[in-house]
């Protein structure tokens, strides 16, 4: 009797735990540009299972799914349509972020999408054939003057203003269009267009598109709010630092992380051969962009303790998110030591490669 009761006990109790570890939740939408009847499903891409689906119907949709209380970042993913816009339901401090979304959040996360898919390689011969040739160019630039040679430095100057040139020109012919909004966005502290182009250009679009993330992020190219690596981060014993001062080397490299990105942490042994090789002219600080205390402490002081971790509490709804531009994870900044920020990009296996252009 003892031993069935004990049984129990423990049954109940696990039934408690588990069911304490749970919390219902429901996602809602309101949308014009998808079409009623276009189907909405919601997925576990972590045990890769369909949580629940529905119908836009009078342009709303409603959808019901339970989140695991311990669970973190965006396990959960919104599909619509045939993936026309793929969107991740962020979780952090045991809450779901956003729960109601509407065109502006679908355009967010819809540049990808089939129906864009053309004019997105249209626009990579506009806009990102001209970011590679400012790059070689600069980093020739930079290669000559090192050698102490001025030997064609004015022509490598000529290429890289005409290149601009192309980019201001391309800019008005293509208003309107949120894909080429995301390569500026993307792009804009090389392609360095004139601001003026770029406020015609974000006039263009309607109030939604001009508060999303992409338009934020040329807005503040267009009245930048505060300078570069000037910015009030916080370490892993919770101190608030000035993200500017923690710097002593010739090169400083910024790499926007997160603990539940894969290809973050795919990086990270790319960043300890990093860290190495350039161990007297590179700074290395990772800024994590999850809201997670706990999280940092752990991760730089039990993984990767050769170099700085910092983190915001506002974590990728903080001003310094939209402020550097951040797309997606892993993206890198490499600044010089006056703050001059060199270049940026987002490709891991090309690290190393984009490092050795600028740092001899």
């Amino acid at each position: 009797i003892m031993f069935r009761f004990f049984i129990i006990i423990v049954f109940l109790f696990s039934a408690q735990v588990s069911i304490a570890q749970y919390k219902p939740f429901i996602i809602k939408g309101i949308v014009d540009q998808f079409p009623d009847k276009t189907i909405v499903k919601l997925r576990d891409v972590e045990n890769n299972k369909w949580i629940d689906s529905t119908f836009i119907n009078n342009r709303q949709f409603t959808l019901k799914a339970i989140q695991p209380k311990y669970n973190h970042a965006s396990q959960y993913f919104l599909f619509v349509g045939d993936r026309d816009a793929v969107i991740p339901i962020l979780i952090e401090n045991n809450e779901v972020l956003k729960l109601e979304f509407n065109d502006a959040d679908f355009q967010n996360y819809s540049i990808l999408a089939a129906k864009n898919q053309h004019e997105y390689e249209e626009l990579d011969s506009v806009f990102y054939e001209p970011y590679t040739t400012i790059i070689k160019n600069i980093s020739l630039i930079n290669t000559f003057k090192k050698q102490g040679s001025k030997k064609n430095i004015k022509q490598f100057k000529t290429i890289i203003n005409a290149e601009r040139n192309k980019v201001n020109n391309e800019i008005l012919h293509h208003k309107g269009s949120f894909v080429a909004m995301h390569y500026i966005a993307n792009y804009i502290n090389v392609l360095q267009p004139k601001k003026d182009i770029l406020i015609e250009f974000l006039n263009s679009f309607d109030i939604n598109s001009r508060n999303s993330k992409y338009a934020k992020a040329i807005q503040y190219y267009i009245n930048p709010q505060k300078a570069l690596l000037d910015d009030e981060m916080f370490d892993p014993n919770n101190s608030k630092i000035n993200l500017g001062e923690t710097f002593t080397r010739k090169y400083i490299l910024l790499d926007i992380a997160s603990y539940y990105c894969n290809y973050s942490q795919m990086a990270r042994k790319n960043l300890e051969k990093i860290v190495q090789k350039y161990s007297t002219q590179l700074d290395v600080v990772s800024i994590h962009v999850d809201n997670d205390l706990e999280g940092l402490r752990n991760y730089s002081t039990n993984h990767y303790p050769n170099w700085k971790f910092y983190y915001h509490p506002e974590g990728r709804f903080s001003n310094f998110y939209i402020k550097y531009q951040i797309i997606g994870t892993p993206t890198y900044y490499l600044f010089d030591q006056n703050k001059k920020l060199i270049t940026s990009f987002q490709n891991n296996a090309e690290l190393e490669k984009q490092l050795s252009m600028f740092i001899k």
